[in-house]
This record gives C-alpha cells, sequence and structure tokens, in this order.
C-alpha cells in the first residue's frame, strides 16, 4: 500500500496526505443540509493505500534539509611544541622531510599543448620540506 501511494506521490508530484485524500470517496454537507457524494479521483489497486502510514520521500527528505553545524572542536597550538621539528636545525639542509605521491587522473606537463600522450602525463611527484626554512 506504501509503494502505491508513493508511486502516485511521485507521478503527480503532490502530498501523501492528498493523494490519500483523492483516494478516499468524498461527502461534502451544504448549508441547506443536503449531502453530496463524490467519488475517487484515484482508484487505488490496494484497498488499504487510503488510509496506510505516510512513508517517507527520499527526495522530499532531501527537500527539507537544512545545513547543520559541524561539532567539531577547535585545538589552538601549544606555544612550547612551535616548530619542535625545526628547533635545533640551523641550517639548510641539515634535516629535509620528503614525501612522494600518487595521482591517478594524470596532469599536463608546463610544455605542450595538452596533447600529451597518457605516458608522458605527470603521475605524482615528490614533495621536498627543508626544516630550517
Amino acid at each position: 500500500a506504501q509503494k502505491e501511494l508513493l508511486l502516485w506521490h511521485w507521478k503527480l508530484g503532490v502530498s501523501m496526505q492528498r493523494v490519500q485524500q483523492l483516494m478516499r470517496v468524498a461527502e461534502l454537507r451544504e448549508s441547506s443540509g443536503a449531502v453530496t457524494v463524490m467519488d475517487r479521483v484515484i482508484v487505488p489497486k490496494i484497498k488499504s493505500a487510503t488510509n496506510c502510514p505516510i512513508p517517507m520521500c527520499q527526495s522530499c527528505q532531501l527537500s527539507r534539509a537544512r545545513l547543520r553545524k559541524p561539532k567539531v572542536a577547535k585545538s589552538k597550538a601549544i606555544p612550547e611544541n612551535a616548530g619542535a621539528l625545526s628547533r635545533d636545525q640551523y641550517c639548510t639542509g641539515d634535516f629535509v622531510s620528503l614525501d612522494q605521491y600518487i595521482v591517478k587522473t594524470p596532469g599536463r606537463l608546463p610544455t605542450g599543448y595538452g596533447r600529451e600522450s597518457y605516458s608522458n602525463m605527470f603521475h605524482g611527484g615528490t614533495i621536498f620540506r627543508d626544516a630550517a626554512s
């Protein structure tokens, strides 16, 4: 029943309460006391779709989403530990750190016009960091 309700909701683009209302027989009472019975607009394949619990629609939930503030704790740098790696190295080249990386998407070379073969493009590199600088 909920599946049928969701299908009609997606098809018509109206709220699920409205879809259930269109699936029910409506009675209109006039001020004179006359009662008019209106037939259903949508005839459900499953009878219980007219009063089943309303399911969650993923696209409706996404449209109601709001930005939430992240629960991030900010930390402050400890002044005594500032420059711990480069504290005792005063000359350039005394202590050098390096790291290598690999990139899946190849990068263009600074020369050429972007027509290099796949094997001639950048696929990674090395980062050097001198502790004295």
